[in-house]
């Protein structure tokens, strides 16, 4: 029989609960990533090129999630390490936040990869959109406007 333990337990609990602190920046990347995914859709949709838009649909999900438990899993160690004082409990939540983060993303390429609906190259495009964004951002928003 499989024995979870408590604490590992608790660990996944807080993992995928909502923290108020980020959910305004998620969010408002979930509403680029959508425009963006919309966007890219219709001009595969005009070009014919249909097979795309499943592929770069569920890479840009996967990509939002992972982007999601990476910034749970900073604000987790962080509010560790304020809490208890010790670095150790809170490198041990992020250790275990990247293996769930990185199981995750295993087994979406696998899917990605054997179900024929999804096209890897627009799956990797998905996945990528994120840091296309906040690059995009970075450089015609923000570059320039830091504070002297």
């Amino acid at each position: 029989m499989l024995q979870i333990d408590k604490k590992r337990l608790e660990t996944l609990k807080d993992l995928f609960a909502i923290d108020p602190s980020i959910v305004p920046v998620t969010l408002s990347l979930l509403k680029k990533i959508l425009f963006v995914c919309s966007l890219m859709s219709c001009v595969f949709w005009i070009t014919d090129m249909k097979f795309y838009i499943p592929g770069l649909i569920f890479g840009a999900f996967m990509g939002w999630i992972n982007f999601f438990l990476m910034g749970k899993g900073v604000t987790m160690m962080a509010n560790d390490v304020l809490r208890t004082k010790k670095k150790s409990t809170g490198q041990k939540r992020l250790i275990f936040g990247y293996f769930i983060r990185y199981i995750i993303l295993s087994i979406a390429f696998i899917i990605a990869v054997t179900v024929k609906i999804f096209t890897l190259s627009t799956f990797i495009l998905g996945l990528f959109l994120i840091q296309i964004i906040l690059y995009i951002e970075y450089v015609f928003m923000g570059f320039g406007n830091e504070k002297k």
